[in-house]
């Protein structure tokens, strides 16, 4: 657990769960601006968050499917690889079976 007034602790836990976990992400950048509203750097990871958030996670994979698709076409295949394994994670459970979770695994294989 964090110290409650160790604002630069909350914006270091903002970027590490970015990737992973953007609604924790954003939890943490919240805090931390709370703590210091005049952090620039920690404003500006709280508008990219934000912008995130508001993309479903359908929407967030068939990005990183057409991604993979551009990379693969680049003969970029390790790229295109983690690409393609990414949309898969930004699936929810749910998700499995749909047409985007389909052309993924295709992709991927």
């Amino acid at each position: 657990e964090l110290e409650p007034s160790f604002a630069k602790g909350w914006y270091r836990l903002a970027l590490a769960k970015q990737a992973t976990d953007p609604a924790a992400a954003l939890d943490a950048a919240n805090e931390s601006l709370r703590r210091a509203p005049d952090a620039k750097e920690v404003v500006a990871l709280q508008k990219l968050l934000e912008g995130q958030l508001s993309v479903t996670p359908l929407e967030r994979a068939e990005k990183f499917k057409s991604t993979g698709n551009t990379l693969f076409k680049e003969h970029r295949y390790e790229e295109a690889l983690q690409s393609y394994t990414s949309g898969i994670d930004a699936l929810p459970a749910d998700a499995a079976g749909s047409p985007v979770f389909l052309a993924l695994h295709n992709n991927r294989a």
